[in-house]
């Protein structure tokens, strides 16, 4: 008996259909001109000398913060790569190149001594980069590239994935989240609600529940599916599950907690069966293909020179929590038309 990840077929379940992919690539990028806070990252270049104190690794060879001209060339090149990702032009270079952007730019926000957790924006597109532009794109329309994925580095991607939620799981092994004689999660929302003023829609909710057993079961439903997760893995299938309810779970953290997980929406998004039906063999139409790049092209510009989306908005609607709700709400939707659709399959059949 073998190790289920080391089987051919293990791997072989990981050959998603290219269509699907390329769902998950607009996805990734509307997600990141739109509900990502990007226009947040200005403030970088406004810190003093003093309290520039970057992580160990290359960012430590900046002396001090970058200016402001810096930050705002790297947001720009940020936006007009996710509309050239977006149109899949050129898909695995501009893919490449938007992953590092962000890397750096969200890097040189961890040398103010908060290390957020938005690993999958920067990773996603540079796992996907070879693979999310195989259909519905203009490397497509060009006959560039086979029109197979390659299921290695998707696997490859879901491993990264089932290792960051047992990371976070861990710690929760080791510290205390087991014991029936503590309750992790109410001392957590009490602490974020109050003490770090951080308060969710459901907060004050949450916070009147004293059943022990409620938010026991809490704490070891949450290490436990943390935990999981990595072995999961081994079946897309299995994966999708675990996927599902983490979309539920973002949403119960943002609405008690405020905290907000929807980034991670586009890593799930890539594992998601949006399409029925056979696969189709995309035909090169060079026509089409320049008249998408050209559409890519203008979008790169307008998202270049037009203000941030959220400016667009009354300053009343200017509430931090509301992007990251409407996302987690779109993930919601999206997860109940998967549910309804794989349902009406099976009573079908």
């Amino acid at each position: 008996m073998s190790w289920p990840l080391a089987e051919r077929e293990w791997l072989e379940g990981y050959a998603f259909d290219p269509r699907d992919l390329a769902i998950a690539r607009v996805f990734f990028a509307l997600y990141l001109v739109t509900i990502a806070d990007l226009p947040g990252l200005r403030f970088i270049s406004e810190l003093p000398a003093d309290l520039w104190d970057p992580p160990p690794g290359p960012l430590r060879l900046l002396a001090g913060p970058p200016s402001a001209a810096f930050v705002k060339t790297s947001l720009a090149a940020i936006e007009a790569l996710a509309a050239l990702v977006a149109v899949g032009w050129r898909t695995r270079a501009t893919s490449v190149a938007l992953g590092l952007t962000i890397a750096l730019a969200y890097g040189l926000t961890f040398a103010t001594g908060k290390i957020n957790h938005n690993l999958v924006l920067w990773l996603t597109p540079l796992m996907l980069s070879g693979q999310w532009g195989r259909a519905w794109s203009v490397d497509a329309l060009a006959g560039r590239g086979s029109a197979r994925t390659d299921p290695l580095p998707i696997a490859c991607f879901a491993l990264m994935l089932g290792f960051c939620m047992f990371s976070a799981g861990v710690p929760k092994l080791v510290g205390g989240w087991f014991d029936p004689r503590t309750s992790a999660t109410y001392g957590h929302l009490v602490h974020n609600a109050v003490a770090a003023e951080r308060m969710g829609y459901l907060a004050p909710l949450a916070i009147g529940v004293r059943s022990p057993l409620v938010w026991e079961l809490s704490d070891w439903l949450t290490a436990l599916w943390e935990l999981s997760f990595l072995f999961a893995v081994a079946s897309p299938r299995a994966l999708r599950a675990f996927i599902g309810a983490a979309v539920v779970f973002h949403c119960a953290v943002l609405l008690m907690f405020n905290i907000d997980f929807s980034a991670n929406l586009v890593a799930y998004a890539v594992f998601v069966p949006w399409m029925l039906g056979p696969r189709e063999e995309p035909q090169p139409d060079p026509r089409r293909a320049r008249i998408w790049l050209a559409v890519g092209a203008v979008a790169a510009l307008l998202l270049v020179l037009a203000p941030a989306p959220t400016r667009l908005l009354p300053r009343a609607a200017l509430d931090p929590r509301l992007p990251g709700a409407f996302a987690l709400l779109v993930g919601l939707a999206c997860l109940g038309f998967v549910v309804l659709r794989g349902l009406r399959g099976r009573a079908a059949t």
